[in-house]
C-alpha cells in the first residue's frame, strides 16, 4: 500500500487465578468439593475477545499465594475467580489494597455476576469475578470483555434491540421485577429467527444453559424494552 510505518496493537495477555480449598480440577469432587468449571472455559473467551491466554493457576484459600501471584505478574491483565466478595475468605480486596492497586470498579448492580470487580496496578490490571460458574460469565462480558476491546483499539461492543419471543419476554419480565428495580439482569439466551428465546438453566450455578447460548437478553434500569448482548465466541453459531 506504500506506507512506511503503520500503527499495531499487542495483543494483551491474560492469565487467571482460581481461588477456593474447595475447587478441585480433575476427577469426580468429594465431599464438600466442587469441580472448577469457570477456568476451562476462560481459555476460549479471552481468546474470542482477542485476548492471549497465557496461564491458570490454583491456590485454593491461600491470601499469600495470591500476593506472591500478582507481585511476580507478568501479564497485562490477570482474572480472579471467587474471593471477591465481601465474607470472611474474600481476601482479593484486602490483598490488592495492600499491594497498592487503585480500584474502579468495586462491584456491578446486575444479576448474577454482581459481586465482580476491576482493580488497575501500574501497566496491568486485575478483574475479580464470581466463583459461580455463570456469574463469571456475566462479569466476563460486563468487565473483563470491554477491557480487552479497549486494549485491543476496538470500539465497545453495545447492546442491540431484538424482537423477544412472548413466553421469554413474559418470563424476563418476572424476573426483572422479582430482582428489584436496581439490579440489571442478564439472562442466557438464543436469537433464533430474529427473536430472542430462552436456554433455560440460567441460575448463577448453571452454565447447562449457556451451552446453547448465544449472548444475554439484558433487560433493568436503563435498558429500553429488552435488548440483546451477544457472545463473540458464538458469532458463527448458526
Amino acid at each position: 500500500m506504500g506506507l512506511d510505518a503503520i500503527d499495531v496493537r499487542r495483543v494483551p495477555s491474560v492469565s487467571a487465578v482460581i481461588t477456593g480449598a474447595e475447587v478441585v480440577s480433575h476427577g469426580v469432587p468429594h465431599e464438600n468439593q466442587v469441580r472448577d468449571a469457570v477456568g476451562p472455559m476462560l481459555p476460549g473467551m479471552v481468546a474470542s475477545a482477542g485476548g492471549r491466554f497465557r496461564d491458570l493457576v490454583p491456590i485454593g484459600d491461600q491470601a499469600r499465594l495470591l500476593e506472591e501471584h500478582l507481585a511476580a505478574r507478568v501479564d497485562d491483565i490477570v482474572l480472579v475467580t471467587g474471593a471477591s466478595s465481601a465474607g470472611p475468605s474474600d481476601f482479593l480486596a484486602p490483598t490488592l489494597t495492600s499491594l497498592g492497586a487503585r480500584q474502579i470498579v468495586d462491584s456491578v448492580g446486575c444479576r448474577p455476576g454482581h459481586p465482580q470487580s476491576l482493580w488497575e496496578w501500574g501497566d496491568s490490571f486485575v478483574v475479580g469475578l464470581p466463583g459461580n460458574p455463570l456469574a463469571a460469565l456475566a462479569a466476563f462480558v460486563t468487565l473483563a470483555m470491554p477491557l480487552l476491546d479497549r486494549m485491543g483499539g476496538r470500539p465497545l461492543r453495545g447492546l442491540e434491540p431484538h424482537g423477544v419471543h412472548r413466553d421469554f419476554e413474559d418470563a424476563l419480565r418476572r424476573s426483572s421485577a422479582k430482582r428489584g428495580q436496581a439490579a440489571t439482569v442478564l439472562s442466557p439466551c438464543r436469537l433464533t429467527g430474529g427473536l430472542l428465546t430462552s436456554v433455560g438453566h440460567d441460575g448463577s450455578a448453571m452454565l447447562r444453559g449457556s451451552v446453547n447460548a448465544t449472548g444475554f437478553a439484558v433487560t433493568g434500569p436503563g435498558v429500553v424494552g429488552i435488548a440483546f448482548h451477544p457472545f463473540p465466541w458464538s458469532l458463527a453459531t448458526p
